[in-house]
This record gives C-alpha cells, sequence and structure tokens, in this order.
C-alpha cells in the first residue's frame, strides 16, 4: 500500500483560567491510498476536518467532523474483498498482518476485556460527510457486477455517551443508474437495541444492472424491472418491528442461460403469479422478531 498525505494542519493547544484545556482544530487533506503495483486508489479524500476540540479531563467535545469528497473502491473476487484483505494484513513476507501486533489478538483469538474502565464522556455535535462516491465491483461471475453509490451526503447529529442521548442521521444519496436512496433515523448509541428507528427509501432502482445474479443463481438473463422500497424498523427493548413497501415494475426476463450454480426455481411462473395486471408486483412484507434470537418472523 502507498500513503500521501499532501498536507496537514498542526493542532493549537491553549491553557485556560488554570486548567488543562484544550481547543483544537486539525485537519488531514488530500490523502489516498494507492493498492501496491497499480496507481489505482482504493480510498481518498480531499479534506478531512476536526474542529472545535473542546477537552477537559472529565469531558471532550466535539463540534464538528467533516470528510469532504471521500471515495472508497471495494472489489469481491474468489478470495474475498479488497479492503477485508488490507484490514487483516498479509503475513506472506514474514510482515506480522495488522491484529497480530503486541497487545492486540490475532485473527481467531479474542479480546481480553476482562478490565472496567469508566473512560471520558465525549460529545459530538456533527459529523458530515460531503458529496461520497463508492464503487463496487464483483468479479465472481463471468460478466462482473458493477455497482455504485454517487454524491452521497451522510449528516450524524448530536453524538455522545451520554446513555440516553440518542444520534440523528440523514443520508441522502445517488445508486449507480440514477436510483435515490434516503436514510432518515434515530440511534441511540450506547445501545441501539435499546431504541433505534429507521426510515428507508429508495426509488426506481434498474434491476438489469443486477443481471449477472440473475444468470448465475436463477439461469435466466433479464431485460427490465425497476425496483422501489419504502422501509421503517423500530427496535424497542430489543424487539425489532418492520414495515415494507416493495414495488416491481416492468420486469421481463430474458432467455435461459446455462450455469451449474442455477437454483432451478421457477422464476417466470412466480413473476406471473404475483404481478397485476398493469406489471406490478407489490410486497407488503412486515417483519418482527427479538435481536437476542436469530430467528425473524416475516
Amino acid at each position: 500500500l502507498h500513503l500521501s498525505i499532501r498536507r496537514q494542519r498542526q493542532m493549537c493547544i491553549r491553557d485556560r483560567e488554570g486548567r488543562a484545556i484544550a481547543t483544537n482544530s486539525v485537519s488531514l487533506d488530500e490523502f489516498e491510498l494507492l493498492e501496491s503495483g497499480n496507481d489505482v486508489p482504493l480510498a481518498r479524500w480531499s479534506k478531512f476536518s476536526v474542529d472545535g476540540i473542546n477537552y477537559t479531563p472529565e469531558l471532550i467535545v466535539v463540534d464538528s467532523i467533516r470528510l469532504e469528497q471521500p471515495y472508497a473502491r471495494i472489489e469481491q473476487d474468489e478470495e474475498g474483498i479488497n479492503l477485508e484483505r488490507i484490514v487483516l494484513g498479509n503475513d506472506e513476507d514474514g510482515e506480522e498482518p495488522i491484529g497480530g501486533a503486541e497487545g492486540l489478538p490475532r485473527e481467531g483469538e479474542e479480546a481480553d476485556i476482562s478490565g472496567e474502565s469508566e473512560g471520558i464522556a465525549y460529545e459530538v455535535k456533527s459529523f458530515v460527510i460531503s458529496e461520497g462516491d463508492i464503487d463496487f465491483k464483483d468479479t465472481t461471475f463471468s460478466e462482473p457486477f458493477v455497482s455504485g453509490l454517487r454524491g452521497a451526503n451522510l449528516v450524524i447529529s448530536d453524538v455522545s455517551s451520554y446513555p440516553e442521548q440518542s444520534m440523528k442521521i440523514d443520508l441522502k444519496s445517488e445508486i449507480e443508474g440514477g436510483s435515490k436512496l434516503t436514510v432518515l433515523g434515530d440511534v441511540l448509541p450506547s445501545d441501539y437495541k435499546k431504541y433505534s428507528g429507521l426510515d428507508i427509501e429508495m426509488s426506481a432502482y434498474d434491476l438489469t444492472g443486477t443481471e449477472p445474479y440473475w444468470e448465475k443463481y436463477l439461469g435466466r438473463k433479464l431485460d427490465s424491472g425497476f425496483l422501489s422500497i419504502r422501509s421503517r424498523y423500530d427496535v424497542q427493548g430489543n424487539l425489532l418491528k418492520g414495515a415494507n413497501d416493495i414495488r416491481i415494475v416492468d420486469l421481463e426476463l430474458g432467455e435461459k442461460v446455462e450455469s451449474e450454480d442455477s437454483l432451478g426455481l421457477p422464476v417466470g411462473l412466480a413473476i406471473a403469479l404475483l404481478q397485476d395486471p398493469s406489471g406490478l408486483i407489490q410486497l407488503n412484507p412486515p417483519i418482527s422478531g427479538d435481536l437476542e434470537d436469530p430467528s425473524v418472523r416475516i
């Protein structure tokens, strides 16, 4: 891996009123992470900044954390996902992989968390990602599946260590092909199983981009189809309840293809049974379950 950092602003630390209080700002700009052997970036961003860091021995308050124009390239192949291999490291050259360093557990080992620590209280007023892009490529098919997010904007506010303080999530992005994705919610960071609520909406996703999956697992090409989803998920006291409105329009199968991984499902018959006279498939499956129990009821 090659790491390039072109500019960094140093922190400014000051004392006030005789106490060890620091008010800092820091930025890390023009970051780029390249894969060994080529100049294709795995990740980059134009600007990362942390502003208004107010520190006392009891509390850290951060006014804002911003990440501008981030990019990530995620690729799936027969060996797994590229970013996963980076995190785990590679010991082929005798180097110690990440996770095997002194004091950290190796892969497959459990960390020792027997010690207890109250820790310092913290509060982050806003975390913002602006104009983010993600490229995803799955090469485990004869024809690779390619997708991604474009112009993703994420705002997370009111993140803190206070037990009853919920954080707000607002994500808006475009999916490759023009579909819109929106996620709005409230989550309790200290215990998301105690309280969480998410609204998810995706409009008019072009399913023809997923044709490699149809060919491999259903043995059919896909001529057309658009998927829209509106979902609401609530968690209270470990209990999950979800409501979904799933709509598929203009779904038309193409020719049959040979696939060793085909599940042999009568997908053509299933579509014919589900479609109404206008060609709409509408599903409203409610979901419920206990997060402490792996079974989910649909």
